[in-house]
């Protein structure tokens, strides 16, 4: 069988068959952008060609791009978006293509004039204004200083114009009107509590024909909440310089005291101050105040406390003839006039002579702090132990003295067992009436037992102190053998 006239099959012309359906197919397909789907509202106008409108692009704090409103295509607004086509391209992937548009009209909601309003294209990641994200299809006023964010971009754009166009200012700092509205709820607290107060008194007084005090008490209450409101607004403003004028003239220099609490978010300022006033148990006023904030911030809040709490004693304003006769007391060998060391049997009084005096001599700059000694200490040691023996032989006194009363009248009960019932309740009721002490031997008792404990804590620091303090003691010295001879 001859080959050599054989020849194979031609192949079949499929592959160019797919690539001229594929040419086809490819020049078929157009790519058509999306039709911005807005129409301006009826208060939309065209601003004026004088004002200069635009944003300010702010990326990690660094203004690195302006963008005037002035190169917009439309009259009135401009659309923000990720297409080519809008007046603003932003390009990062959060961004839809027509995401937001910034109409200028007149604001008819809070009659602030003409300007430019904000209105989400319901895009998918929203718009922020002032770090909030706002509600879609909603013109929401925008003024100069706003700060805009698209999407889920860093960047934040800020409006820049003209003045006339900027949002006023607050009268106070965020601080201060935390301050105001608590300072309104403890006022008004406290009218609740005098409210309540006065309707108890008025149910207690029974029938007063011909007597209403109502608008008496009314009247008196509306005076006292407007006296308190006067006299805080004389340090609101500035309280710092108040109370600096106040320790000025009282002799003593204004020192606060800081601390430094928490971390990041929970970060707070402790800052606290002592005022030269005494109360009446002997102790030292104080204010505190603690801030999230920064440190300024903390000390003028501390410094508002204190002013506070010195106008509660009514010692802020007080008249220079009782401040001068504050100063006047080493004249009177630091004792207050209405003090009285006859009828004090708890040194209370010489303790709070002792502490004007070392404050007195502090403010002055003269050392007051006492070197103790062993010796010093044993007389401190000998002086407390009889003070305690005095104090506990006082109250076994009063101890014994009711016993007494108590031995006599079970002698009384038994003499009187003949006695009819009526005679035996009454004696009944005076004894009740002996049995317990009166508020004054109470008080007495009180005061007493108070001083025990405090000689006791007294003696035992006194002796440690003592035990310190003790020289040791060497041993004796031997003479030697060519000495004796």
């Amino acid at each position: 069988m001859e080959t050599k006239n054989f020849k194979a099959p031609p192949l079949p012309k499929e592959k160019d068959e797919k690539d001229t359906v594929m040419d086809v197919v490819v020049s078929e397909i157009s790519i058509t952008q999306p039709s911005l789907e807005y129409i301006p509202p009826s208060f939309a106008v065209e601003p004026s060609s004088d004002i200069n409108y635009g944003f300010e692009v702010i990326k990690n704090g660094t203004v690195i791009d302006r963008i005037d409103f002035g190169r917009r295509k439309a009259g009135t607004f401009v659309v923000i978006g990720r297409l080519p086509s809008c007046d603003i391209q932003l390009e990062h992937p959060t961004i839809s293509r027509h995401h937001c548009i910034l109409q200028y009209g007149d604001d008819l909601m809070n009659r602030t004039g003409k300007g430019w309003h904000i209105y989400d294209l319901d895009s998918t990641h929203g718009t922020k204004l002032n770090k909030k994200r706002i509600l879609p299809k909603q013109f929401i006023r925008i003024r100069v200083g706003h700060v805009l964010q698209f999407g889920g971009s860093s960047r934040i754009m800020t409006l820049f114009g003209p003045n006339s166009d900027t949002e006023e200012e607050w009268e106070y700092s965020p601080t201060e009107m935390r301050q105001l509205i608590e300072q309104k709820k403890l006022y008004e607290k406290i009218q609740k509590e005098k409210e309540k107060a006065s309707g108890s008194e008025k149910e207690s007084d029974g029938i007063m024909w011909g007597m209403d005090y109502d608008e008496e008490l009314a009247y008196a209450q509306t005076n006292e909440g407007d006296e308190i409101q006067d006299r805080e607004e004389r340090y609101r403003d500035d309280p710092l310089k108040v109370l600096s004028r106040f320790f000025e003239k009282e002799g003593f220099e204004m020192e606060f005291t800081y601390e430094e609490t928490g971390a990041g978010q929970n970060h707070k300022w402790i800052c606290s101050i002592e005022l030269p006033v005494d109360t009446a148990a002997g102790q030292s006023l104080s204010a505190s105040a603690v801030c999230s904030g920064s440190k300024k911030e903390a000390q003028m809040l501390c410094a508002f406390n204190a002013c506070k709490t010195l106008d509660m004693h009514n010692l802020l304003f007080q008249s220079n003839e009782t401040r001068r006769r504050a100063k006047n007391l080493a004249d009177n060998d630091y004792y207050d006039s209405d003090e009285d060391t006859y009828f004090d049997r708890t040194g209370q009084i010489e303790k709070n002579r002792e502490k004007r005096r070392q404050r007195a001599l502090e403010a002055k700059g003269k050392v007051t702090t006492e070197i103790e000694t062993f010796e010093t200490l044993t007389k401190k040691i000998a002086s407390t132990n009889k003070e305690l023996s005095e104090v506990m032989a006082h109250l076994a006194a009063i101890s014994k003295e009711r016993k007494e009363r108590e031995d006599d009248k079970k002698d009384d009960d038994d003499d009187d067992d003949d006695d009819d019932d009526l005679d035996k309740f009454c004696k009944q009721l005076g004894y009740f009436s002996r049995e317990k002490d009166s508020v004054a031997v109470k008080m007495e008792k009180s005061v007493l037992r108070h001083r025990l404990v405090a000689l006791k804590h007294e003696k035992e620091r006194l002796e440690k102190l003592a035990k310190i303090a003790k020289p040791i003691e060497l041993p004796t010295l031997k003479r030697s053998s060519s000495q004796s001879k």
